[in-house]
């Protein structure tokens, strides 16, 4: 299962990051929700954990994309 964790802070984004791998899990990471569709245009993801309150492109307007 790959997970995509969007967060715009890389401290949060590291700690999730090491629990999900610890879990076994595969984990891609995007500092916002603009990055996130990048990374989906790209690679096919199981699951999105994505932070509401980013810059360039929150979280709302990225789950309505």
């Amino acid at each position: 299962m790959t997970i995509l964790l969007v967060d715009d802070e890389p401290s949060y984004r590291m700690l999730v990051r090491l629990s999900l791998e610890a879990e076994q899990w595969t984990v891609r990471e995007a500092e916002n929700g603009q990055a996130a569709l990048d990374i989906l245009h790209d690679e096919t993801i199981d699951l999105i954990i994505s932070d509401v309150y980013m810059p360039v492109m929150d979280g709302i307007k990225f789950h309505k994309t």
